[in-house]
């Protein structure tokens, strides 16, 4: 019984650190300039309130939001659920469990091109199972933060949720990458890419090191830039970082444009948060996957790192 008490607390431990993502939701939508589906993330912040990127609903291209019909919220195996739709990209009412926004709003002043303003929100009558708290400050540079995300653009055959760790960058360092982030840091945030976690779809939590129940969104994954190719670098470049939407700096457009008080949700408190070590950093290993239908929490790869150690130890030891 003494090490089965012991190996129940390392099991406790290695999983307290766990981005919870029961607040994440993936989406299916219309790829209207090739007819093809691709899947997106959104965060519930109220019973009908979703945030997501402004690329993610819109009409490719184009500051036009898509049509609700040509989005399916809750799937659960983006993957399966793209193949089982084929050619017929626009019946997505035939995806068992999903369902469509009654209303999508885009940022007025998103522009496709540049991707500035890249929010938009989703507005639904089936209510949320889990809501999200907003981060109010951005961390700062080499804060550890929690990213997740799936879709077209993840490096991998990932059927849900991908979590992993990343680091928040110098603002010298982004604006090296992409010259208009001098003047726009209050509205990105620009975050070191690990390796597999390529997902533009993406969502960026704080969790604080010092409690792991202190968990707040704080960004949407907007676009990829590494030196050269500030806004359309390739995911498998060691140099590119992914750059997210701040979503705080939009609480007062949130609040004008839902039923949601959005400055209700913010997180004013200040976080710890652990170093990112680029040595010991995710860069070298595969992200964690997520499965939405059951728990929708994950733990991070240096955490499953740690337990697999211990538990080898634990196991020496017994023996």
């Amino acid at each position: 019984m003494y090490f089965t008490a012991i190996l129940q607390t390392f099991i406790l431990l290695s999983f307290s650190n766990a981005l919870q993502t029961d607040s994440v939701v993936t989406f299916i939508k219309v790829n209207t300039f090739d007819k093809t589906a691709s899947a997106c993330t959104a965060i519930s912040l109220s019973n009908s309130v979703f945030v997501t990127t402004a690329h993610c609903a819109t009409v490719s291209l184009s500051k036009t939001a898509l049509d609700t019909s040509m989005v399916a919220i809750g799937s659960t195996n983006p993957e399966s659920d793209i193949a089982s739709l084929g050619s017929n990209v626009n019946d997505l009412s035939k995806l068992t469990g999903a369902f469509k926004p009654d209303k999508i709003v885009v940022h007025e002043n998103y522009d496709p091109l540049t991707l500035s303003d890249n929010i938009a929100l989703l507005i639904v009558s089936k209510p949320a199972l889990a809501t999200s708290k907003i981060y109010g400050s951005v961390p700062k540079n080499n804060s550890m933060l929690d990213a997740a995300g799936v879709g077209q653009l993840t490096s991998g055959p990932y059927v849900s949720l991908v979590t992993g760790n990343v680091g928040v960058l110098s603002e010298s360092s982004c604006t090296a990458i992409y010259t208009a982030f001098n003047g726009s840091s209050d509205r990105l945030i620009c975050a070191e890419n690990p390796k597999g976690l390529c997902n533009l779809d993406g969502v960026l939590f704080a969790v604080d090191s010092a409690n792991s129940n202190n968990q707040a969104l704080i960004g949407l994954g907007s676009f990829i830039g590494s030196p050269g190719n500030p806004q359309s670098a390739s995911c498998s470049d060691p140099k590119s970082a992914i750059f997210y939407t701040i979503v705080s700096f939009y609480k007062d457009w949130i609040t004008q444009n839902s039923n949601f008080a959005a400055s209700g949700a913010i997180v004013t408190s200040q976080y710890t948060f652990n170093n990112f070590n680029t040595q010991t950093s995710p860069n070298n290993t595969q992200p964690t996957t997520s499965t939405q239908s059951s728990s929708k929490s994950s733990a991070s790869i240096s955490t499953f790192s740690l337990f697999s150690v211990l538990l080898a130890v634990l196991v020496i030891f017994i023996n």
